[in-house]
């Protein structure tokens, strides 16, 4: 009944959309893509699962410029690296947008952050926000000491609880980060700020695919009331409004209340807001530090899950990579940040990790500002853009068997040269790249190195791991952790249980 609704929605609008595009003159042809259904588009092929891998199937038959019909609205998917830096890097001025999303922008308030603020003078000074502390390799450095100390807690809590891979890695994402982030300790006994980033984290996920929610398309669907049949997304509103102020007043309280008594942690936030910010000053510190938080969280705990289910799969790549450990580093110590020069092998895991289950498979979407002309295809402005980044790093004309995870391909030989590194394709594409890339790369190799030296990854009771279980999202996380660790050896296990939780 309610799809019926939702039909006659469409069909309504898309036939005032329809006329508006065909009566607006073009310079050009506009790119290939599956033909749409009259009025709607093709609004119903977005309704599947990972939709990076259908989009690469279509960039198969129509090129790495494809355009589909959402109620009018333009969506251009772009498929191929080079492709993707000529558009989004080399035209960045117009490109840099986002697009204007009804539901978790007006109305449920997450363009108040980073990842959807329009271009312009706020989201530069934002950016500016970000530069001193992480705009460099050498600035995220001064970190270390907190992400070793929040990173290795993260070694006993895994021998208490080795069935429980996933929550962990999401909490020991979340105290580095609120430690960096607020100069907040997490205790072992609390979850608050924790069961925070675990509300807003799917919603915010869910909520920036293009398609998601109806009103993104038809903005006048906002003014329909909630007991309208096909209205249900309008009880949503309330809750992940909550949700998200939860994340951006909670934790930022914390602080304010620090600072008024002395006693705060030098961390991103206290640095901002300086002695004595107004107003205005305040919401930019704060919105930026929650972007941080739930974008570290979210990203990083998926790449660090991948990992999981990456070793369990392919026990001779761990051994190899231990192997590589105790060379450089020996058994007496836990690996640090000053060894990673050291260990080439680690960092071609972590290369492939990243490569071959990106976190952000489609990036985050751009939206066009002005007309265009690319490669003799005419780009409407307001059309919405993004970059399939899956597809780019599962190019074969780029990786060797790309649907196998093989870390070997990163390390050059005599015999050929190392395949391109992902991270000039993971973080996005210009200047709406993503601000924390360092952090979240070194807050990984730490992850990674401590976790390889300390344990033995295997499948859990001799199950398999599923490729296919990753969800659908902005951010796409693998499923239940298939997976168990134990310590390797008894000299591991004497580390582990030597690191303090306190």
């Amino acid at each position: 009944m309610y799809f019926l609704v939702y039909i006659v929605y469409l069909v309504l609008a898309g036939l005032l959309f329809g006329i508006a595009v065909a009566l607006h003159r073009r310079p050009g042809s506009v790119p290939p893509g599956p033909t749409g259904w009259p009025f709607i588009g093709n609004i119903l092929d977005l309704r599947t699962p990972q939709p990076w891998i259908t989009f690469a199937e279509w960039s198969a038959r129509w090129g790495n410029i494809m355009q589909i019909d959402l109620l009018g609205q333009p969506l251009v998917i772009v498929g191929s690296h080079k492709t993707a830096v000529d558009m989004l890097e080399r035209k960045t001025s117009m490109y840099s947008d986002r697009p204007r999303l009804t539901f978790m922008g007006r109305l449920v308030g997450w363009d108040r952050l980073t990842a959807l603020l329009p271009y312009g003078p706020r989201w530069r000074e934002t950016r500016r926000l970000f530069t001193p502390a992480l705009g460099s390799r050498a600035s995220v450095v001064a970190f270390e000491p907190i992400m070793n100390v929040q990173i290795t807690r993260f070694l006993p809590r895994i021998m208490k609880s080795p069935d429980n891979i996933v929550d962990q890695v999401v909490r020991t994402v979340a105290g580095t980060t609120l430690m960096i982030v607020y100069g907040y300790n997490l205790r072992e006994d609390d979850n608050t700020f924790v069961d925070i980033a675990r509300a807003a984290m799917p919603e915010f996920s869910s909520g920036f695919l293009p398609g998601a929610y109806l009103v993104d398309l038809l903005p006048i669907l906002k003014y329909v009331p909630s007991w309208m049949p096909g209205s249900g997304w309008k009880k949503l509103v309330k809750t992940w409004k909550h949700d998200l102020n939860t994340l951006l007043d909670t934790p930022y309280e914390y602080v304010k209340e620090e600072i008024a008594n002395g006693s705060t942690f030098p961390s991103f936030v206290s640095l901002c807001l300086g002695d004595s910010p107004d107003a205005e000053r305040e919401e930019l510190v704060k919105t930026a530090a929650s972007s941080l938080y739930i974008g570290a969280v979210d990203s990083t705990s998926s790449a660090v899950t991948t990992f999981f289910h990456a070793m369990a799969k392919h026990p001779e790549v761990q051994k190899k990579a231990q192997e590589e450990i105790d060379r450089a580093v020996g058994t007496d110590r836990l690996p640090l940040l000053q060894d990673r020069h050291r260990l080439p092998y680690i960092d071609a895991i972590i290369s492939e990790v990243l490569r071959w289950k990106p976190a952000v498979p489609l990036g985050m979407p751009h939206r066009l500002e002005q007309d265009d002309v690319h490669e003799g295809f005419y780009l409407r402005e307001g059309s919405i853009v993004v970059a399939n980044i899956w597809q780019m790093l599962h190019d074969s004309d780029t990786y060797a068997e790309p649907e196998v995870f093989n870390p070997e391909r990163f390390i050059a030989s005599e015999k050929r040269e190392a395949e391109m590194d992902p991270r000039t394709i993971i973080w996005g594409f210009g200047r709406r790249s993503c601000p924390g890339l360092y952090l979240a790369d070194t807050c990984i190799f730490l992850a990674v190195v401590q976790i390889l030296a300390a344990f033995k990854i295997t499948t859990q009771d001799g199950g398999n791991i599923q490729d296919s279980d990753y969800t659908t999202g902005i951010i796409s996380h693998p499923g239940p952790a298939q997976c168990t660790a134990s310590p390797r050896s008894a000299k591991a296990e004497a580390l582990i249980r030597s690191v303090s939780l306190d």
